[in-house]
């Protein structure tokens, strides 16, 4: 069975490992808020798609828990990574700077970027990881200012892609303006 830590560490650690560290200072030093402590910047980021706490259920029903040592060599600095009612895993990973989280996803083998447009106007990318024997493992980084340091990994064993956006990404809140 494929867990979200599995999609953290092999698509976001383990494929990452090699590469120079972005500099974590600028999320670690931010002083904790509750209840999600230091993850408290992407459930704020991210209001309708997480739960308002980690004892709380977001979208779709996920519960959800904070990693706060997602992997030095991917460059992330904490993570909220969550399962919801239909078995559809997601995490979001907050980075020092958007350019951390183009740092991570040029190691791994995705497939082309994928723009899109979320319901708010504002743009995405998506990206695939080729070749996932397990299912579908897809990638969304952002274009509005507010959501550039979040990647946005969501994954489901056994799916495809066009499965997984159809069940989970086709009514998922993400990019409502709050910029």
């Amino acid at each position: 069975m494929i867990t979200i830590r599995t999609f953290a560490r092999t698509a976001i650690v383990a494929a990452v490992i090699g590469t120079t560290a972005v500099s974590t200072a600028a999320l670690s030093n931010a002083a904790p808020k509750a209840p999600w402590g230091p993850a408290q910047v992407i459930a704020d980021a991210f209001p309708e798609l997480l739960p308002t706490s980690p004892s709380a259920t977001g979208y779709h029903g996920a519960s959800c828990e904070t990693n706060t040592s997602p992997g030095e060599e991917s460059g992330a600095t904490v993570g909220i990574e969550c399962k919801d009612t239909d078995a559809v895993e997601f995490a979001i990973y907050g980075f020092p700077t958007a350019s951390g989280v183009d740092t991570a996803l040029a190691t791994l083998e995705v497939s082309e970027p994928q723009p899109g447009q979320l319901d708010d106007g504002s743009d995405y990318t998506l990206y695939s990881l080729e070749d996932s024997p397990e299912g579908a493992v897809v990638f969304l980084t952002f274009e509005a200012k507010n959501l550039q340091k979040y990647l946005l990994v969501v994954g489901k064993e056994g799916a495809t892609v066009d499965e997984l956006g159809e069940t989970w990404g086709h009514d998922a809140p993400i990019g409502t303006d709050r910029a």
